[in-house]
């Protein structure tokens, strides 16, 4: 996998060859020296023999037939102490300068090789390194011959970072445990182990005072192998070779100035074997590789190809060079989370990143324009190509996995993989906003949590269900409410009917009601059983008997006879049931045949003849009989009626009881995902100290004004003093009950002065679903941020906070969490550089070891103390888009970019510092 910018190597800078006196096996080539170092998994080496370099040149050139570094190098002994420095030079030149600095130090051809070394003192050799352009290690500086046995002025003198660049220690096993358990006799015992017996403890605490020295002074610390030719032996060889290194961050080509960025930014770039057996830092599960663009209005002659690192990028330039269209054109292009949701913001996007108008003069997209974006996805290529650019939704995207088999891109189309391609991107006055706005704050945190999409559906479902019982509800009070209406008429039903009974047609009439009144009761049960006849025959019909295809099986004519016999079984069982189904059918029938033979149908039918003959005899008389039947058919109409209140009754209390169930898991919902975002919060937050977001339940009081408007159609000044004087009741002691019993009573015509007449005709005039919403409604839960300023003990709200404090606070959040790709553009606008170094830098630092990031930035802080993996400085002096240098810190071009961006050139750099009194070393 191939990229530009700093990555991982794994090194080892104290190492001897056959060249050293003191080494075992001289039998032993450069070839098999060389494969050992390969088996080791070394990425960088650099040849240090004792005073010696004769074998460099050999190392170097098979080193690059087996693609690792080697760096030039000596372990040269010093003055009469014989303290050991190694010296290392750039991974370009050749044993010939080794040569020439040995010559340097008095260490001609009679000496080269020999363990004497030179009579110079150490600090003379160092000057002489540093004059040669040489990087210099202070070697085992925790044993022997290393600078412990030097007086305490000059350990203290040779720390300092004008001699050496860093020193190599051999014993923090020893160190670690004394600095974990501040006992000397189990360090001593570790030590004893190594360096046998009758090692001292007055010994032990002059070299453990020496490592305590360099780690207070500051000074990078080291692990190198020394390559011994076993376990415990002091002679040189294959054996040891891999046994200790130390992991440093440099850049694609590995040279001395890369060694020397590293280490002085030993926090982000160096790692020895104890902190990390293996490479320290994974590759983000998604990255982008690069991005191109050509054709558009800002680069309308060249293509611009910008490559990016898998960690933290920083694209710099002088205002006007274009460096934030790089975040615009990936932004638009990609799928992005949250980059330009409020409205000012969003339009700048939106009038940046489409086809270019002459109307308005804006958009930057001509019709042959063209974006091409590399992203890796679990190590997976991908390219999408963006065409026929209109605008962020209308644009053709086309997507390509790399098939490392074919070596060919297959195009995938399925669209909905571009949400596997996600992004997130934010601009200064995003951040800014966001911290004004907790519920656009909210929205962010609730695209992090993984499945709380699905609570948020479940919680409006279950509102939607609140609401539906609530209109279920209604309808049968509608019901009952009907009750006294009817009772009324049947009672002037009732009196009517008794006026026909006194006129000599009672007996028949009420033998009449009584067989009506009894045929009702058998009809009733005839059709509760022939609907359940019916309901079982419709049933048996529906039922298929599947038939099994043998063809997949391997012994077809075994299990083929024992499925055919199931299925014969079941057949007939089925037949069976559909034959007693018929004869419950039958026997309906039967029993209404029955009923007709009966001396109770006989007398029926009788007495419906004796009333029909009365009928006439009234009618002859002048009496309207007719009326009586209907009166007789709407006193049954009334009796069922008020039969079905009496149900509804009953029904109604069951609804109540359910409606309250939905009610409780509603609220219950609204814990659910109360929870995951704490939890979600908690876990962001729970090693920073100076923001706090803190979850307040059913406090929102956004969400009260905006159902209230959404529900009453209704704006303006009344309708804001209304919420005014209403959110106190909501979110006070009286809360969400004294609310809903307000606008119920004005429902039901109560003026209530407090309330603007708007608002009360509006909660009148409302259709019956929407009041609804109104009486269900639960306030959202209220997001607070909070930030601590440095050197406060209080926290204060977002709210009332600078524009750099709310910054402040929702970078430390952004920057806390995540694994897909961050673009941040500009973020540092509304903060001063104190601000910017304690925490943009120190957050970046964090979150590019789980992350791409990729930040536009005029702030030095950012690419130079971030130690930012990869620098692209765009040309300001340019009309159009241009990089005019990218690579690492390690680069001059790219040192020289910032310097001139960023501080206003060398020059006003120096002049500063020297105005402030700091000390420029050269």
């Amino acid at each position: 996998m191939d990229y530009v910018g700093t990555r991982w190597y794994k090194c080892d800078f104290h190492l001897h060859t056959m060249m050293s006196e003191c080494y075992k096996e001289k039998t032993d080539t450069p070839e098999e020296w060389m494969e050992k170092i390969k088996q080791s998994g070394l990425d960088c080496i650099a040849v240090t023999d004792h005073n010696d370099y004769h074998l460099i040149n050999k190392m170097q050139e098979i080193g690059k037939e087996k693609d690792i570094t080697v760096f030039p190098g000596v372990e040269i002994t010093c003055d009469s102490s014989k303290i050991h420095m190694l010296v290392l030079f750039d991974s370009n030149k050749s044993n010939d300068k080794v040569r020439d600095f040995l010559s340097k130090c008095d260490i001609d051809t009679d000496l080269v090789g020999k363990n004497i070394g030179t009579s110079m003192s150490i600090f003379e050799v160092c000057e002489i390194a540093k004059e040669k352009g040489a990087l210099v290690i202070a070697a085992h500086i925790d044993e022997y011959s290393g600078i412990n046995s030097m007086s305490v002025s000059n350990i203290e003198k040779i720390l300092n970072r004008k001699y050496i660049d860093a020193v190599q220690v051999v014993n923090t096993k020893a160190w670690n445990i004394f600095s974990e358990t501040k006992d000397k006799s189990r360090m001593l015992g570790v030590l004893k182990e190594k360096y046998g017996e009758d090692f001292s403890l007055e010994e032990a605490e002059g070299w453990r005072k020496t490592y305590e020295r360099a780690k207070k002074e500051g000074v990078p610390i080291l692990t190198f192998s020394d390559n011994p030719c076993a376990l415990r032996e002091s002679k040189h060889g294959l054996w040891g070779i891999g046994q200790d290194y130390t992991w440093l961050k440099m850049d694609k080509n590995p040279n001395l100035e890369s060694i020397r960025q590293a280490l002085l930014s030993e926090e982000m770039r160096v790692r020895i074997k104890d902190e990390s057996e293996s490479i320290p830092e994974k590759m983000p599960m998604m990255w982008i590789k690069s991005i191109c663009f050509k054709n558009t209005k800002i680069n309308p002659y060249a293509p611009v190809n910008i490559e990016l690192n898998p960690q933290l990028n920083s694209i710099i330039g002088g205002r006007g060079s274009g460096k934030s269209a790089v975040v615009r054109l990936l932004a638009g292009a990609l799928t992005t989370i949250s980059s330009y949701t409020l409205k000012g913001i969003k339009d700048e996007q939106t009038n940046f990143y489409k086809e270019y108008s002459n109307k308005d003069n804006l958009g930057v997209f001509a019709k042959n324009s063209l974006i091409e974006i590399l992203i890796y996805r679990n190590n997976i290529l991908y390219k999408i190509i963006i065409e026929s650019i209109e605008s962020m939704e209308k644009q053709t995207r086309k997507l390509f996995k790399f098939s490392n088999d074919s070596g060919t891109w297959e195009e995938i189309l399925d669209s909905n993989y571009f949400n596997f391609l996600r992004i997130q991107a934010y601009t200064q006055k995003q951040i800014f906003e966001i911290g004004r706005d907790p519920d656009a704050l909210l929205k962010i945190i609730d695209l992090a949590i993984p499945g709380i999409e699905k609570l948020v559906i479940e919680k409006n479902a279950m509102h939607e269900s609140l609401i539906a019982k609530m209109a279920e509800i209604r309808s049968v009070e509608n019901v009952i409410s009907k009750e006294g209406e009817l009772q009324l008429e049947l009672k002037d039903c009732k009196e009517q009917i008794d006026t026909y009974k006194r006129s000599g047609i009672a007996n028949l009439l009420e033998l009449k009601q009584k067989y009506l009144k009894e045929e009702k009761i058998i009809s009733d049960y005839l059709n509760e059983v022939l609907n359940i006849a019916t309901e079982l025959k419709n049933s048996t019909n529906r039922i298929s008997i599947p038939n099994l295809i043998m063809d997949n099986l391997e012994v077809t004519d075994e299990l083929g006879e024992l499925i055919n016999v199931n299925r014969v079984t079941i057949i007939g069982k089925v037949e069976s049931i559909q034959k007693i189904i018929t004869e419950i059918d039958e026997s309906i029938k039967e029993l209404k045949n029955n009923f007709e033979k009966t001396k109770w149908h006989l007398d029926k039918e009788m007495t419906n003849s004796d009333y029909e003959n009365a009928c006439h005899n009234l009618t002859i008389q002048g009496i309207a009989i007719e009326k009586l039947d209907e009166l007789l058919l709407l006193q049954k109409q009334k009796q069922t009626e008020l039969e079905t209140i009496e149900k509804s009754k009953n029904k109604l209390q069951d609804l109540i009881k359910e409606k309250g169930e939905i009610y409780q898991k509603y609220l219950i919902s609204f814990e659910n995902i109360r929870k995951e975002r704490t939890d979600f919060i908690q876990s962001v937050l729970k090693d920073e100290e100076n923001v706090k977001i803190d979850l307040f339940n059913h406090s929102d009081k956004t969400s009260f004004e905006n159902m209230i408007k959404e529900v009453t159609q209704k704006e303006g000044v009344s309708i804001n003093e209304d919420i005014e004087y209403l959110e106190p009741i909501v979110f006070g002691k009286k809360g969400i009950e004294e609310f809903r019993r307000i606008i119920t009573d004005i429902r039901n015509g109560a003026e209530n002065k407090s309330i603007s007449a708007v608002l009360r005709k509006a909660i009148r005039s409302i259709d019956a679903g929407q009041f609804d919403k109104m009486l269900s409604f639960i306030p959202e839960d209220e997001l607070s941020v909070s930030y601590r300023p440095e050197g406060s003990r209080s926290f204060i709200s977002l709210l009332t906070a600078s524009a750099g404090q709310k910054t402040t606070a929702i970078l430390t959040f952004i920057l806390s969490y995540g694994e897909i790709p961050l673009l941040l553009d500009q973020p540092e606008d509304d903060l001063d550089n104190k601000l910017v170094y304690d925490l943009v830098v120190k957050r970046l630092k964090v979150a590019k070891q789980k992350r791409q990031i990729v930040v536009v930035t005029h702030n030095a802080n950012i690419p130079v103390n971030g130690d930012a993996e990869y620098i692209a400085s765009m040309d300001s002096e340019s009309k159009y888009v241009k990089v005019k240098c990218a690579g690492t810190i390690d680069h001059e071009c790219v040192r020289k970019e910032i310097c001139d961006v960023m501080e206003g050139t060398e020059h006003a750099f120096e002049m500063r510092a020297k105005k402030y009194h700091f000390n420029i070393i050269e």
